[in-house]
């Protein structure tokens, strides 16, 4: 703040036209140049507060946008494990049913439980591989160096190819 005690001093004792003039210029070119620093720093601040507002506007779309690609990716990785698991099911049912109908004759029979026991491996694999898929499609899952950490402590890795998303599943164990 502007420092005018003299001014007003001055004006207090001044006895002439001359002098009472003089110490009202002083007294408002005081004043005005205090006005014009304070108007330029509140200029400057304004500038600094809407810099700061953009990047935290910008910082916040950056995010929205992020997390709906994570929604979008999460719905069809479930869409997808739904429908192994279905693939599956209907394998099992499928296996189920050549036993039932090849127990009419041994040597049938024993063709056909080899062919179901096939089927029924490969559809207990399918199933398993389903129900990995429907473990981590949780939200409870975050992206990080090219690996996907799930809400119990497991990962699955991942690479991004074309603009794909490819997730490494691990094999059954035989």
């Amino acid at each position: 703040m502007a420092d005018i005690s003299q001014e007003i001093n001055n004006f207090k004792n001044a006895i002439y036209g001359e002098e009472v003039r003089g110490s009202m210029i002083s007294l408002a070119e005081k004043l005005n140049q205090e006005v014009e620093n304070n108007t330029q720093n509140t200029t400057t601040m304004i500038g600094q507060a809407q810099e700061a507002l953009n990047a935290a506007n910008q910082a916040s779309q950056a995010a929205e946008e992020a997390v709906d690609n994570a929604n979008d990716i999460t719905a069809q990785y479930k869409q997808y494990a739904d429908e192994k698991l279905a693939q599956a099911q209907q394998a099992v049912e499928d296996a189920e049913q050549q036993a039932t109908a090849a127990a009419g004759s041994a040597s049938a029979a024993a063709s056909s439980a080899i062919l179901a026991g096939n089927s029924a491996e490969t559809a207990q694999n399918e199933a398993d591989r389903a129900a990995m898929y429907a473990d981590f499609v949780t939200p409870d899952f975050i992206i990080q160096d090219n690996r996907l950490y799930i809400n119990d402590n497991s990962t699955v890795d991942f690479e991004i190819y074309e603009n794909k998303l490819y997730f490494k599943l691990p094999t059954a164990a035989a």
